[in-house]
């Protein structure tokens, strides 16, 4: 028997408000590594918007600023800074430009979007 992921509250938010991911959390998926999660939401994502359907990004933006008032800091790096890295990790690998994703953030994840970005364009962290 295993036990159950310590993330799998913030999964559970995540599916709560972009019902199209429950299939990046659910299943055999849920037993992967946390990056590995994140990267698979990230292409989802890129798939969602490539269809056109963005009409969750709001809210899962308002979710991830959520996040940044999770008690455990494990949880909430992983929740924002590794979820906003693995998207602009994923749609910088096509023709998608990252920076499309900004414009959902809110103030904290704004933030860390940008200095991200940086670090990416500069390789200087600057956190």
């Amino acid at each position: 028997m295993t036990s159950a992921s310590p993330y799998k509250p913030v999964y559970d938010e995540i599916m709560r408000v972009c019902p199209s991911s429950v299939g990046v959390f659910q299943g055999p998926s849920q037993m992967m590594l946390p990056s590995m999660l994140a990267r698979d939401l990230a292409n989802h994502l890129l798939e969602l918007y490539r269809m056109g359907h963005v009409e969750e990004f709001p809210s899962l933006s308002i979710q991830i600023e959520k996040f940044y008032q999770l008690p455990d800091a494990k949880l909430r790096e992983w929740a924002t800074l590794g979820l906003l890295e693995a998207i602009q990790s994923v749609w910088s690998a096509t023709e998608v430009d990252p920076q499309t994703f900004r414009r959902y953030l809110m103030s904290q994840s704004l933030r860390d979007w940008d200095r991200l970005a940086a670090f990416w364009s500069t390789g200087t962290r600057n956190y």
